[in-house]
């Protein structure tokens, strides 16, 4: 039990900038914000411009892809039984529980071809025409990287 609370504060950080890498550019967009929460001491990662739908459910499906179910895999694949990598599986497949959550409410409540943006806990959509390049005009800065 006490791996658990060692990897708390290890998964946390680790679990948002992976969050922040799957942003236009790695993460490296001056759109890309990590900081932290003192009130709630939480660390963050967000992207203060729009994103196509796709690029959002990428983004929040990420960390549980790559800190719960590669490593399950790894586990399964190679026989390793480390008690601290099963622990690191289980807590990051708590924390991304409320990411997961929200995969279907952009599957089915978000058109397609949506452009989407996030404002603190809120999300907001636009539908954008079929056809239409989703990069144009800077709408999602993921073609023109800058800073």
């Amino acid at each position: 039990m006490t791996l658990v609370w060692w990897a708390i504060p290890i998964l946390i950080p680790v679990h948002e900038l992976v969050h922040a890498i799957t942003t236009p550019c790695c993460g490296l967009s001056d759109k890309t914000v990590v900081g932290f929460w003192p009130r709630k001491l939480l660390p963050y990662a967000i992207y203060t411009d729009a994103l196509n739908r796709s690029r959002i459910i990428w983004l929040i499906v990420m960390p549980f892809l790559t800190l719960t179910v590669l490593p399950a895999i790894g586990m399964c694949m190679f026989g390793l039984g480390w008690p601290l990598l099963y622990h690191f599986i289980l807590v990051n497949a708590g924390f991304s529980s409320g990411d997961i959550l929200q995969v279907p409410i952009f599957c089915f409540q978000v058109p397609r071809h949506a452009l989407v943006r996030n404002k603190g806990y809120k999300s907001y959509w636009r539908a954008v025409r079929h056809g239409y390049d989703m990069h144009a005009g800077g709408n999602s800065g993921a073609r023109h990287c800058r800073g």
